[in-house]
């Protein structure tokens, strides 16, 4: 079964989207930016807390309404991230992104289903 491994919060105003989490949800969040990437990790529990899922924050892309991110992100381990975006495309979704690497992690890519709603799939 494909889960939900990871979620992104979309912000104006990603410091101040830091600030709020921490004090709302006492979530712990690490600054991973580097060069022009702008992405904090956010660890919502202990590892050992099941169910659960951690995410990150990051600087919204476009303006709010206008293509821009405009909700919490949920990202799908897949197994195979090529054969997902045939699959996505096949039952009416959109590939709003190539395929991007991520040092260490696997390959990423954003998508649209149906209705226009944003998530992600990688490939771990």
């Amino acid at each position: 079964m494909n889960r939900v491994v990871h979620f992104e919060i979309a912000a104006d105003e990603p410091e101040r989207a830091v600030k709020f989490y921490k004090e709302v949800f006492s979530w712990k969040i690490k600054d991973m930016s580097q060069g022009k990437i702008e992405y904090w990790l956010v660890t919502t529990g202990p590892e050992k807390e099941v169910p659960g899922v951690n995410g990150g924050i990051m600087r919204r892309k476009g303006k709010r309404g206008q293509g821009g991110h405009n909700a919490f992100v949920c990202c799908v381990d897949v197994a195979d991230i090529k054969e997902t975006r045939k699959k996505i495309e096949a039952a009416g979704g959109k590939l709003t992104t190539g395929i991007d690497k991520i040092f260490g992690v696997g390959e990423f890519c954003y998508c649209k289903d149906t209705e226009g709603n944003s998530f992600s799939v990688m490939q771990s």
